[in-house]
């Protein structure tokens, strides 16, 4: 099962890093104020093109601005390249990490006198289930300082005899520290794995009166939630999923 996430949010920002949508009041290392938006930055040259509040655009060294302007264009910039699908690209694929299979055996006696010496009455076939996520980072300049939310949804019901086996909806929550994206690069990472499983009944036993109920497990999907840290301690979050179609309020993210 193949295919991209869905961009659930782009980018929730703390007022001191948001997207430069509106003007503010920036100040030079000697002091002078100008107001304008950051309307982008070249992190090879370290040019920031800053618009005027006269709606003029120029274009100037990032060093001209006081440190603490410095440091918000930088992580502005990081912020625009961490939640952009294009400049960070992300997919997702469920990974299927081992499977092993348990064999329920017995001697089946028939009245003509034959004997079937271990029959296997029961298969029971087990899974680990994991997601494997690539980070395409495709921005000039590394992605360093994020974390990784997740939070995979599954069903499972137990064999039972004599009555509709129950499915109880499951999920596991985990955590991780994603490694630095370096510019123009890609990086995988695996999740930690979910583990469900099938029963195949021998339909012979079956036959004989046998009325059990196979159990069995069902991986519906995955929520992500990255955090990118700044320099000044505020983040950045972005939400992904998949499948795109992953129903919010049947696998709602839990607190």
């Amino acid at each position: 099962m193949k295919g991209f996430i869905l961009f659930i949010g782009l980018l929730l920002l703390t007022v001191s890093v948001q997207a430069a949508s509106k003007y503010r009041d920036f100040t030079s290392a000697e002091g002078k104020t100008i107001r304008g938006l950051v309307k982008s930055y070249d992190a090879k040259t370290k040019i920031v093109t800053i618009e005027r509040d006269t709606r003029k655009t120029a274009k100037v060294p990032l060093t001209i601005f006081s440190e603490a302007d410095q440091i918000y264009i930088l992580e502005w910039d990081s912020a625009k390249g961490f939640s952009s699908k294009v400049l960070l690209k992300i997919s997702c694929d469920d990974k299927v990490l081992e499977k092993r299979k348990e064999k329920e055996v017995e001697d089946i006696h028939y009245t003509g006198g034959t004997t079937v010496k271990d029959f296997e009455k029961t298969v029971t076939t087990f899974e680990k289930i994991a997601y494997e996520i690539e980070f395409q980072n495709r921005n000039d300049s590394e992605l360093k300082g994020i974390r990784m939310e997740y939070q995979i949804y599954y069903e499972q019901s137990e064999m039972v005899s004599d009555k509709k086996p129950e499915v109880i909806q499951k999920y596991f929550a985990g955590k991780m520290e994603v490694p630095t994206l370096s510019a123009k690069s890609k990086k995988v990472i695996v999740t930690e794995p979910v583990e469900i499983h099938e029963d195949n009944i021998n339909p012979v036993p079956v036959a004989g009166g046998d009325l059990r109920q196979k159990g069995q497990g069902e991986v519906h999907g995955i929520r992500v939630r990255l955090y990118l840290k700044m320099p000044s301690g505020n983040e950045v979050l972005r939400e992904i999923c998949r499948p795109e179609k992953l129903s919010e309020k049947k696998f709602p993210w839990k607190s």
